[in-house]
């Protein structure tokens, strides 16, 4: 009795120590997910302050995460997201292919599927290929709407409505642009995420920008200044969306003839948007410089930054070109895949046909030599009754 009481005691000992054991290692799961996921936010909101962070988080992701699918493709978006920040297209591109060839697989979770395909839409904008951006966003949606409640639901939303609204503006205008740019605000509005409140900023920015397009200059000033506000999400000075929206202001100071207010303001901004790396952003700075001393009539200052802009611009185009070049060729290959595959499906389909009709052919002879013989039979039949 006593020795079974000591056995029971044993096995309920392990039994209870297991289950402790288990709770730990699910405890520290949990804990290293959540601090995982504080590492993932801050890295995203560090996209617009310090772009090269960004890239060292998710390189870490990628070469820690051995098996976890899902972490290495975090840290492929991260990567691929800072490139673009810093307009670094080609190498964004080859991030982001690397992302995409991990969309089918089965433990990468719906919610990063939407974002690759939103990211793979923002390239392919950038890069002026309008209809294979276009592609990417509807696919990017209809998996969005199996999702309907998950926490970034109107996040993905905001970002392929703002894409949209970009794509719509360069082909048809901003009275189309501006749509979608509202809707984007509206899904936003909807999203307790920080990343929200810094894409609302961009569009601000862009809406402004159709402002001062259509001479509507108070109208641009306010939403530059809502750009401002929606990019102060820190005190970090070093934030590409607050500089961008001051380079809006420094426009509208430019187009009412306040021109040495819009020197002031665009000479402040060279030395934060030197440090972040933005390529569009000082291109930007100056070219409208270079357009402030032009209307001023001093050409020496006028050719200085224009000589920059010149610069800044060649580096752009090149990085884009090859990029270009680099999607163009991934959509060659896709194509010919395609086609190969059809050809082969097709040739298959004809090898089918042939041999059901052979296999037909041989069924009917069978059948009509197996009724000769019947009848033959019959003959003989008849013939031995007379």
């Amino acid at each position: 009795m006593m020795m079974r009481n000591s056995k029971k005691f044993f096995l309920t000992s392990v039994f209870f120590y297991l289950l402790s054991s288990t709770s730990l290692l699910w405890t520290q799961s949990s804990i290293k997910d959540k601090e995982l996921e504080e590492i993932i936010q801050e890295a995203t909101l560090n996209l617009y302050m310090d772009p090269i962070s960004v890239i060292q988080v998710g390189d870490s992701l990628i070469h820690n995460a051995s098996d976890k699918i899902n972490e290495k493709a975090t840290g492929l978006l991260l990567i691929s997201d800072a490139f673009i920040a810093i307009r670094n297209y080609p190498q964004a591109l080859h991030y982001m292919n690397t992302a995409k060839e991990l969309i089918d697989h089965h433990q990468l979770t719906t919610g990063l599927k939407i974002k690759i395909l939103n990211r793979f839409a923002y390239q392919h904008f950038q890069l002026n290929l309008f209809d294979e951006a276009l592609v990417y966003l509807k696919n990017a949606e209809q998996l969005n709407d199996t999702e309907k409640n998950a926490i970034a639901y109107y996040t993905n939303k905001g970002y392929t409505n703002v894409v949209k609204g970009l794509i719509y503006r360069n082909l048809v205008g901003c009275s189309v642009a501006m749509k979608y740019f509202d809707k984007s605000i509206e899904n936003y509005s909807k999203s307790d995420e920080d990343l929200a409140k810094m894409n609302t900023s961009v569009i601000h920015y862009n809406i402004g920008n159709c402002y001062t397009a259509m001479g509507e200059f108070e109208k641009a000033k306010q939403s530059y200044e809502l750009s401002f506000h929606f990019a102060d999400i820190d005190s970090n000075t070093k934030n590409s969306l607050k500089l961008f929206a001051k380079k809006g202001i420094a426009n509208y100071h430019y187009a009412i003839g306040q021109y040495e207010i819009a020197i002031d303001t665009l000479e402040t901004l060279i030395k934060d948007a030197s440090k972040i790396g933005d390529k569009t952003l000082m291109r930007s700075i100056y070219s409208d410089l270079a357009t402030n001393y032009l209307a001023m009539g001093n050409w020496s200052l006028y050719e200085k930054y224009f000589n920059e802009y010149k610069k800044n611009n060649n580096e752009i185009k090149d990085a884009e070109i090859n990029a270009t070049l680099f999607v163009l060729t991934d959509i060659q290959n896709s194509h010919e895949n395609f086609l190969y595959l059809k050809s082969k499906k097709f040739n298959l389909q004809i090898v089918g046909i042939i041999i059901f009709s052979l296999v037909i052919l041989i069924l009917y002879s069978l059948f009509i030599l197996k009724k000769h013989k019947q009848i033959k039979q019959i003959k003989l039949d008849i013939f031995k009754k007379e």
